[in-house]
């Protein structure tokens, strides 16, 4: 892959990146960062989103044209959702987390503006928040039971994953590396396992990506101990109702998508790594870090971010 680094002016651990279309893409990280590019990643400015400094914006959507969906991660009230309908230009303050416990881990939408947001468990469930009006409003929304110990990770925002007509996927790891499915928007749920490490706090699933509900990769690893590179990586043929370990010694990652039918990309502080065949089997392509990464459909174009304030764009090379 080539890579083309550009200069954000930012020092930010980014974590979430939205493609808007071939000029626009968001990136979100710490320290309230919030950066936009409109002429496709060659300069970045920093929009300003509230008065606090501290928040950690770890997911950006776009629900519809124009709006935008903000997620900030952080213990009880640093937990946040804002929304913008001008493209960024301000931001309005939507939902605060009232739960003490609570520490939202990222959130998907649907084309027609129906969300849902994830967060760790509390009283034995997984917290759930849902929208239907493109994220103006979230109301609770009752989750699945989680075992003890087993909980989500808001590394970029892709540990929830929408599919179509009502699909939508939740990985989680720690105690427990599972995935659970739901086919109507969340109202009931199943889960399955799954062969990716868990056990430790750090273990688990990071990041999970699903085509034409069927086809699914998930991702992770220990963050602890990046480099171990074994039972890091699965797939799934039917749905995410089975999985199966990839051919593949697989370095922690952070988040993977699918660039089309067949090539998936995976993207972590331990390089980039690409599969052909739906995660059966891996390459790595580029060593470079970067913590998340999304797609622009058109013309195949990825736009990466990660520690430091990095901001890049990739580009496969031709067979």
């Amino acid at each position: 892959m080539d890579i083309d680094v550009r200069v954000s002016n930012s020092d930010a651990s980014l974590r979430g990146i939205k493609v808007v279309d071939q000029q626009t893409v968001f990136a979100t990280g710490s320290n309230s960062t919030v950066l936009r590019t409109i002429n496709g990643g060659k300069t970045w400015t920093r929009l300003k989103v509230c008065e606090d400094a501290e928040l950690d914006f770890r997911d950006v959507e776009s629900a519809t044209v124009g709006s935008l969906i903000l997620m900030s991660a952080g213990p009880g009230e640093k937990s946040r959702i804002f929304r913008s309908t001008n493209g960024g230009d301000s931001w309005s303050l939507v939902h605060r987390n009232e739960e003490p416990m609570g520490f939202f881990n990222g959130m998907a939408f649907s084309k027609d503006g129906r969300g849902l947001l994830v967060g760790d468990p509390i009283d034995g469930r997984l917290f759930l928040l849902e929208t239907s009006n493109f994220g103006a409003t979230w109301t609770p929304l009752e989750g699945p039971e989680t075992r003890e110990g087993e909980y989500g990770f808001a590394a970029s925002g892709t540990g929830i994953v929408m599919g179509t007509d009502g699909h939508a996927w939740i990985a989680t790891g720690a105690a427990s590396s599972r995935v659970f499915h739901t086919e109507d928007f969340g109202k009931s749920w199943s889960v399955a396992a799954t062969p990716i490490r868990s056990g430790e706090p750090s273990e688990g699933i990071f990041s999970g990506a699903f085509h034409e509900n069927r086809f699914g990769v998930i991702v992770g690893g220990d963050y602890k101990q990046p480099f171990v590179s074994n039972s890091n990586c699965a797939t799934s043929s039917n749905g995410g109702k089975t999985w199966s370990l990839a051919k593949v010694e697989m370095p922690h990652k952070a988040c993977v998508r699918f660039l089309d039918d067949s090539k998936v990309l995976a993207v972590g502080r331990t390089g980039i790594m690409l599969s052909t065949n739906r995660g059966q089997t891996w390459k790595m392509i580029a060593d470079e870090s970067f913590y998340t990464f999304d797609v622009e459909r058109l013309t195949g174009t990825v736009f990466l971010a990660g520690g430091d304030g990095r901001v890049a764009i990739g580009r496969l090379r031709p067979k």
